[in-house]
């Protein structure tokens, strides 16, 4: 079982090469980050996850860019893998999506792994003037159409949402980027079962985790995808103990999405408090 650590909902961004360093030395498999474009102040759109549908964070909480923060993670790591869960890729063209990754995962020497969703928030949408009732479908179509990009061949597109005359795009990744489909969504599911090489869910008590992904099984059978390579990832609800660890692997659980230090906590503000967290963790539960 890997166990990433999640460095989203963190005010103090500047510490997120110091942090990745900290958890490569400690043991951690990976990192991720999340995605927002822009945060309205104004909100209609309940959020799917919370059960009176508003946001755990706060509104003013920082999102750096994905691509940019883990490209600087990369530039202090070695080994450590590196992902976004999730990112937005919908609202962008697949051209600055397919560029922005690309050059995450050259920089890393292939250690970017890409997470996406289709996302909630409507008025981000409309900000960024995406339509947002056809989102599914534009991010199945520019899942397709950015692993054409990253082959660093001549490709052309002619789909629903999307077109383009013969292109090459360069630096092509030097080895495929896995892309991880994210959120617990029928849809959401389906998409990670039939197009992705993974699967980042939410926060799930151990038999919460163990239904899911026995929901997820069922749909990448049904795809005829059942044996090729997949992983994963949750949050884990609950202390990762041996006899938790060996169920969800059994399951079909890679990985635990860690949490050491908890979201606005004034006591975790400072870099050391934040290794110290990771440190007791580890020890307790990786080494």
């Amino acid at each position: 079982m890997e166990f990433w650590l999640n460095l989203g909902f963190i005010r103090e961004v500047e510490q997120l090469p110091a942090l990745a360093r900290s958890a490569e030395e400690l043991g951690f498999h990976g990192v991720c980050v999340p995605h927002r474009f822009v945060m309205p102040t104004q909100i209609d759109t309940a959020y799917p996850y919370t059960p009176d549908g508003k946001m755990f964070w706060p509104k003013d909480m920082p999102f750096p860019e994905p691509w940019v923060a883990l490209a600087a993670m990369a530039a202090c790591t070695e080994r450590i893998r590196l992902a976004s869960n999730i990112y937005l890729m919908g609202l962008q063209d697949p051209f600055t999506a397919a560029r922005l990754v690309a050059t995450a995962s050259v920089l890393s020497k292939g250690r970017i792994v890409c997470g996406v969703s289709a996302g909630w928030l409507k008025e981000e949408f409309e900000l960024a003037g995406v339509d947002f009732e056809s989102r599914g479908k534009r991010l199945d179509e520019l899942i397709e159409v950015v692993r054409k990009l990253w082959t660093g061949q001549p490709v052309s597109h002619e789909g629903e949402h999307f077109s383009c005359p013969e292109l090459i795009l360069s630096p092509a990744p030097q080895k495929p980027v896995p892309i991880w489909g994210g959120g617990a969504s029928r849809p959401a599911m389906r998409r990670a079962a039939n197009l992705c090489q993974g699967w980042l869910g939410l926060w799930y008590k151990p038999e919460q985790a163990v239904q899911a992904m026995q929901r997820l099984n069922e749909l990448r059978e049904a795809s005829g995808r059942a044996d090729e390579p997949f992983e994963a990832l949750i949050g884990l609800m609950a202390p990762p103990k041996p006899e938790i660890l060996e169920t969800l692997s059994a399951s079909g659980i890679t990985g635990i999405i860690a949490s050491p230090f908890p979201m606005e906590d004034p006591n975790m503000a400072a870099l050391q408090a934040k290794q110290a967290a990771m440190k007791g963790y580890a020890d307790r539960f990786i080494r």
